[in-house]
């Protein structure tokens, strides 16, 4: 049997392959749905959004279209799996109009040009789409930089540079409210382990105090048998 996501052949698959048509090095490679507030498109993320929409050229953005695109394709879906969750996880990524994000971004702008078979100007871009510049150029510094990174101009080195010095301090930025999140995080269960710990160690001594007025009254009582002892002899 071959699995459908690494396409590696297994002679005699487990049990539960043989459902699924996934092996379990593929399962356990999904990694945790991605936060859309954290996510920062990489290169080669970018190549697979752009193949997503290039299936989806002739239809409109939908769940429907998006599992359709999906289907019976698992390269693409062990990359999603890879980068940013569970497939459903990614469509309702995709889709999110409401909390957007860069994927969302993306894959809208990119169906407006394949719809209109161009690429739009940026006033052009503010009669026909639903989302102001300002959602673009929040998550990609500048609608310049937006178009850069999705392969369609290409600026002079000292633009690119500035704007990536400006695109790197907001990953910092974003990078190190995540990581104040995973400290707090982690400072509540150190402070709920140092209680316990504290519990503990009150036991412990109370315990200790025990054993030594225990330890007390056997050596009265060996000093008193002791006693006795002699006197009968």
């Amino acid at each position: 049997m071959r699995c459908k996501k690494c396409f590696k052949t297994f002679r005699h698959p487990p049990q539960d392959m043989r459902k699924t048509q996934i092996c379990g090095n593929c399962k356990n490679n999904v990694v945790e749905n991605m936060d859309s507030e954290i996510i920062e498109i990489n290169t080669e993320q970018i190549k697979v959004i752009k193949k997503i929409a290039e299936i989806i050229s002739n239809k409109e953005l939908s769940e429907f279209s998006l599992k359709d695109a999906l289907k019976n394709r698992p390269y693409l879906q062990y990359f999603i799996n890879r980068n940013w969750g569970t497939i459903e996880h990614f469509i309702k990524l995709a889709l999110d109009h409401k909390k957007l994000n860069q994927i969302s971004l993306m894959l809208y702008f990119l169906n407006i040009v394949n719809a209109i078979t161009k690429v739009p100007t940026k006033e052009e871009m503010k009669q026909i789409s639903k989302f102001s510049m300002n959602e673009f150029e929040s998550r990609f510094v500048t609608w310049e930089r937006f178009l850069e990174i999705l392969g369609f101009i290409t600026w002079n080195k000292t633009t690119t540079e500035s704007l990536k010095l400006k695109n790197d301090e907001k990953i910092s930025k974003n990078a190190s409210q995540h990581i104040f999140k995973e400290i707090k995080n982690v400072n509540e269960r150190f402070t709920e382990s140092q209680r316990l710990m504290d519990e503990i160690l009150l036991d412990r001594n109370e315990l200790q105090g025990m054993f030594l007025k225990l330890k007390e009254k056997l050596k009265q009582i060996d000093l008193y048998t002791i006693r006795e002892f002699s006197r009968k002899i």
